[in-house]
């Protein structure tokens, strides 16, 4: 099966585990702490059996299940305590509106992503992410018109604040990924358990866990069944895809949500209430394709090119390590040659690649010369 196909069905599973999640809170669980209680530790268990069965295959340096170093568990408590906070407000968002608005705002979390990496990299937004911000921010004010007018408080809560929230989140992850000897499954476990603990403390008191509740649990199962299927073959589409490409595929699953939940609202009207008029029909899709197109430019507007280094002997190692720390670098190959290095570089504009290589790399000690080859095919 070639990474097209996983990246798709990857966006199917997580779209299934969107409307599941609808579906779990408006008949099943009465309680969203009950849910996100018993979903934490579900999650915890079916991360372990993940690694477990497909942990070798999912992250060539997981060697089983252990402590992750001292500095990435501090990360990865800041990263469990705002999945909580995310979880708990995606679990109510998905309480009050329906899939089709909740699971189109989504991906604005890539928008806030890209904030920060201009934050970082002290580069001004170029014309096409101008442009692209503000088809999504028109999406997104289309897609919240219901009953005949547009409600600015989904924008602040499911398309700002959640999104906001999905960010830091999305960063301490990458901090903690960063860090030396971590591997993905097991920085995934301890925040998988530490956003379970936080629950079990912090929300217990307003559960009301019985007999009853208990037995629901397979529903909880399924939804978390689901959204281990799509995160574990994004992973895996990520072996053979470039991540630009592969995550636009992915965000399928804003169209697929659609699609089931449009379905849905014949088959159980009373559980996905939507309007039947052709105003929103057109509001809401034209909203969505708004955002999908967006977030597809973003992410597929790419530059890509190796950088071929000649190092002094003694400082090879220490250029290495100084390129790792460059958000630009994607991969860097230590050879025997010509060529003491080669590094594939991925930028979101042609003026930030020449930047890259004149402002960042040229300047690093112990690197006598540089030449750069454009991918234009691949």
């Amino acid at each position: 099966m070639n990474y097209k196909t996983l990246a798709l069905l990857s966006g199917l599973f997580l779209a299934i585990n969107i409307v599941f999640d609808s579906y779990n809170l408006q008949v099943v669980f009465s309680n969203i702490y009950n849910y996100a209680l018993i979903g934490s530790w579900v999650a915890v268990i079916l991360t372990l059996v993940i690694m477990f069965f497909f942990g070798k295959k999912l992250d060539t340096n997981f060697k089983g299940v252990g402590l992750i170093p001292k500095k990435s568990r501090g990360y990865a408590l800041v990263a469990g305590f705002t999945g909580a906070a995310y979880t708990l407000l995606l679990l109510y968002l998905l309480k009050i509106y329906d899939p089709t608005v909740v699971g189109a705002l989504i991906p604005l979390t890539l928008l806030f992503l890209i904030i920060r990496d201009l934050y970082y990299t002290k580069e001004k937004i170029s014309v096409l992410e101008a442009g692209s911000f503000i088809i999504v921010a028109v999406g997104a004010f289309l897609i919240s018109f219901k009953g005949g007018r547009f409600d600015l408080m989904v924008i602040l809560t499911a398309g700002i604040i959640l999104n906001l929230i999905n960010a830091v989140y999305s960063h301490f992850m990458k901090l903690g990924m960063d860090c030396p000897n971590t591997d993905a499954l097991n920085y995934r476990l301890f925040i998988t358990i530490t956003l379970a603990v936080i629950f079990t403390v912090c929300i217990f008191p307003q559960t009301n866990l019985s007999f009853e509740v208990l037995s629901q649990i397979p529903y909880s199962i399924g939804s978390m069944f689901f959204a281990f299927l799509g995160y574990v073959l994004y992973l895996l589409s990520l072996k053979d895809g470039k991540v630009s490409f592969v995550s636009a595929l992915n965000l399928s699953y804003v169209a697929f949500t659609f699609l089931f939940t449009v379905v849905l609202a014949f088959v159980i009207p009373k559980v996905f209430l939507l309007e039947l008029n052709s105003t929103f029909w057109i509001m809401r899709g034209l909203g969505a394709l708004l955002i999908l197109v967006g977030i597809v430019i973003l992410v597929l507007s790419v530059f890509s090119s190796f950088i071929f280094i000649k190092c002094e002997p003694r400082k090879v190692n220490y250029i290495y390590e100084e390129l790792k720390k460059l958000n630009e670098v994607k991969k860097i190959y230590q050879t025997f040659g010509k060529h003491s290095l080669i590094v594939l570089l991925e930028v979101k504009s042609e003026g930030r690649l020449g930047n890259t290589i004149n402002q960042k790399i040229r300047i690093i000690e112990g690197i006598k010369e540089v030449s750069e080859a454009r991918i234009v095919k691949s």
